[in-house]
């Protein structure tokens, strides 16, 4: 190979870098120290070039040394040294796309999260970032951990990088408690408008967590993750900080109110949530979130975070005029509280319907929550229909017998009915004895009984 031709390549190569790497991808080069990677390339290509030039050239006498009559020709020794460039070249270019990222580069990728479309950040972090999704290490992606925390991180991970975070979830685990904080309040709070939110709708019509749920794996795939986030206080507390920011936000008050005021449509109980309204997607978490302790068994107690939002509701829900209400919702503050009411019903059911005997706990603590909802509602009863609230009295008339049923004397929850109206009461336990319990074979059921007797007891 002659000196001119290794100036040829040499020109070439720098026409393919000028191609290869865009001006905005030589400060993520700089940043990731390629100096320590490329000296050795380099090395080889001006070694490649020494030994074209003597080739055609007359070296000095003192590089006689070099040179042996037995040896290989000089016309071979600068495309040996050309191939050892390019090996030694890729060889280091694996090693700078493996190498972890400092601050200064996380930070860099946070800026241009914040200019970039998804398609281009993708491919500039799958190009430079071959680590994050090679290493097999547990401890991999701690050096991420500002860049995971970013909502738009995920809008484009929720895309591009499905896979590697779905079969990776416990990495999560390794890091500070405060990423998962961090990434959870940033997606709850950005509802609707950010990868949760769809994830929660692919949950709502009845698909399981997988891949195309990454965010919600994280913290609810497994019994040990839900454990986590409970006892290290991570979700609850992160919903309810959400929540107590939206309902006195300027957003519900004074935005949102107005869709709330509306009728809900025939279809809305169909709907994640009628009108993108940011309780809907609140609740759906909660119903997520206790759906996945029930199918994992995970050790974990309850909370009351449907009480302190129903109370919320109904401060700002408008009074009705009875005289024209009848069961049906009047609009979609009480269409809230109603799903509510059919979440915890839906959680008794799978424990019922699947004989989830070792649940008794969590059978118990729904009963409960359902009963001091009713209490609630009871205390604004000028903002919701009669019938209304009589239907959700026998639907949890309803629930306590089927759990008397199935855990028989050691189901025993806190249910108290001394503080509660007592003709709605009575009216409810009349159209479950008519319409389930007519017959006096039927009236001997065990927790129709049990339940019979607490209400005239008391």
């Amino acid at each position: 190979m002659s000196f001119s031709d290794w100036i040829t390549i040499v020109s070439i190569l720098l026409a393919v870098l000028l191609v290869v790497f865009k001006y905005d991808e030589w400060e993520i080069i700089k940043l990731k120290k390629i100096k320590k990677h490329v000296w050795l390339p380099i090395t080889m290509l001006i070694i490649s070039g020494i030994t074209s030039f003597f080739h055609t050239n007359q070296h000095p006498n003192w590089l006689n040394f070099f040179w042996s009559e037995d040896g290989i020709s000089s016309a071979y020794w600068p495309l040996i040294w050309m191939i050892i460039f390019f090996i030694t070249l890729i060889i280091n270019w694996i090693k700078f796309v493996n190498d972890k990222p400092k601050t200064e580069l996380i930070n860099l990728y946070n800026d241009y999260l914040s200019r970039y479309e998804p398609s281009r950040f993708s491919s500039i972090f799958r190009k430079y970032e071959k680590g994050f999704f090679s290493t097999k290490d547990e401890q991999g992606w701690l050096p991420y951990q500002p860049l995971l925390v970013n909502e738009k991180w995920w809008s484009i991970a929720s895309c591009y990088f499905k896979k590697i975070v779905f079969l990776n979830p416990n990495r999560f685990y390794n890091m500070k408690k405060e990423v998962l904080e961090s990434l959870l309040f940033s997606q709850i709070s950005e509802i609707p408008n950010s990868q949760i939110t769809r994830e929660l709708e692919i949950q709502n019509n009845g698909l399981y967590l997988g891949i195309e749920t990454p965010i919600l794996n994280i913290f609810l795939s497994k019994s040990n993750f839900i454990e986590f986030g409970r006892n290290k206080n991570i979700l609850i507390p992160t919903i309810k900080r959400v929540a107590e920011n939206y309902f006195s936000s300027v957003h519900f008050n004074e935005t949102d109110i107005t869709s709330y005021h509306l009728a809900p449509s025939n279809n809305s109980d169909k709907i994640i949530a009628p009108n993108s309204l940011k309780v809907f997607f609140l609740i759906q978490f909660v119903d997520c979130y206790w759906q996945q302790v029930i199918n994992t068994n995970a050790k974990v107690s309850g909370f009351y975070l449907f009480e302190e939002w129903c109370i919320k509701i109904l401060n700002a829900a408008p009074q009705i005029n009875k005289n024209n209400c009848c069961e049906s919702i009047p609009n979609l503050f009480i269409s809230a509280i109603d799903r509510m009411h059919s979440k915890i019903s839906g959680w008794i059911s799978i424990i019922k319907n699947e004989n989830h005997l070792e649940l008794k706990w969590a059978a118990e603590h729904f009963c409960h929550l359902n009963l001091i909802l009713l209490k609630v509602i009871q205390n604004s009863s000028i903002k919701i229909p009669d019938e209304w609230i009589i239907l959700k009295f026998r639907i949890f008339y309803e629930n306590i017998i089927d759990c008397r049923n199935l855990f028989t004397e050691s189901f025993n929850p806190e249910i108290k009915f001394v503080d509660l109206e007592n003709n709605q009461l009575i009216k409810a336990f009349d159209e479950l004895t008519n319409l389930k319990y007519y017959l006096p074979s039927e009236k001997k059921d065990n927790g129709y009984q049990w339940l019979k007797g607490m209400l005239f007891e008391e």
